[in-house]
């Protein structure tokens, strides 16, 4: 009996003591609010901002090159001024980068891709919002991607909408989907080297 009752404490304290979470670890909601709080204060900078600080695109030849030509251009007019179809908006806060949006399309016009990154101050990725819009399914496709600090997803989102009203539709199973290199921090960027010598600090904002 005393054997029973002794086992029956110890399942009892393990259930107690396993069940229970370390108070000082935020939570998912808690660390999705404070991504959603600091890539609110970078989208700010970048409308007060406007203009990019730097810009970089693919400059190869489209359709005779399997290797990029990452190259800056000193504004958006001046890669206006070329046939780019990779191209990436820089922007920076006290001399980090803190989001690149980068813009995808082809020679046909058939479609166009838009990536956006916001990073924390350590150069990991805060969000990725991967748009892509398509006449081949005359659709647009959003897929949105919350990190923590730490690199981990935590919120995800996608939503399909008609490319000509903009509403939103029921999600499709089937489409030709645009392919593309999605990057989680700022050193895996092919274009890592024409960002700036300046290291992202591993404190984040």
């Amino acid at each position: 009996m005393k054997k029973l009752m002794f086992l029956v404490a110890l399942a009892l304290f393990a259930i107690t003591a396993f069940g229970q979470t370390d108070p000082t670890t935020p939570t998912v909601p808690e660390k999705l609010a404070k991504a959603e709080k600091y890539i609110k204060t970078v989208d700010e900078l970048i409308e007060k901002r406007g203009k990019p600080d730097i810009v970089i695109a693919d400059a190869s030849d489209y359709t005779d090159s399997d290797e990029p030509k990452w190259k800056t251009y000193p504004t958006t007019e001046a890669a206006d001024e070329e046939d780019l179809y990779t191209i990436a908006y820089v922007w920076k806060s006290k001399g980090r980068v803190v989001a690149i949006n980068l813009t995808y399309s082809s020679p046909s016009g058939d479609w166009a891709q838009y990536v956006s990154y916001t990073f924390y101050r350590n150069g990991q990725v805060a969000k990725v919002d991967r748009e892509l819009r398509t006449f081949m399914d005359d659709m647009i496709l959003n897929r949105i991607k919350y990190f923590d600090e730490s690199g981990k997803i935590v919120k995800e989102t996608t939503e399909f909408f008609d490319l000509a009203s903009k509403e939103p539709i029921p999600a499709k199973k089937d489409f030709m989907d645009i392919d593309v290199d999605i990057y989680e921090s700022l050193d895996k960027f092919p274009f890592a080297s024409l960002l700036g010598k300046k290291k992202q600090s591993k404190a984040s904002k």
